[in-house]
């Protein structure tokens, strides 16, 4: 479950590549870094962030977003939701979007339209086994969050 497992956004005007990774063996405590900017032409490494200051870095299964600016990252552990500026990598917002007493992160990608940033919350995996924890977190409510997008200047 580590390695690159979704979507990643890219940015043609600034020759960037925008990707976030599985979390590897250990979901709590996922294979470093978590999130990465490479150049477009030469594929060397222009930013990777571990973790937000004061926090455990989490990992991602979700599509990596991107417009001009900022990348836009879900979390694999919580329905966090975290923005990253794009040219240095640095944590601009981090916050939790869902219900935080359900089970699971955010596994969709989100988009921004108009300047409102829509994203959806939940993560998991249908088996057979209803008692599996990926069963069990598929199945909880989760849900569609539409924000503007922060820090943009129209943004209370």
């Amino acid at each position: 479950i580590g390695g690159v497992i979704a979507t990643a956004a890219v940015d043609e005007a600034t020759r960037r590549v925008f990707f976030s990774t599985g979390p590897g063996e250990d979901v709590f405590t996922p294979q470093q870094p978590t999130v990465h900017a490479l150049d477009l032409d030469s594929g060397e490494v222009v930013w990777q962030n571990t973790a937000p200051p004061g926090q455990t870095a989490d990992a991602s299964y979700a599509p990596t977003s991107a417009v001009p600016g900022l990348v836009i990252v879900g979390s694999a552990l919580s329905p966090r939701l975290r923005l990253y500026d794009a040219a240095d990598g640095s944590v601009l917002w981090d916050e939790v979007i869902g219900d935080p007493t359900t089970l699971g992160g955010v596994a969709s990608g989100a988009v921004v339209v108009d300047g409102t940033l829509l994203v959806g919350s939940g993560i998991g995996f249908l088996s057979r086994d209803p008692q599996d924890i990926s069963n069990v977190a598929a199945n909880s409510p989760s849900s569609l969050v539409a924000l503007c997008v922060p820090l943009a200047p129209d943004c209370p």
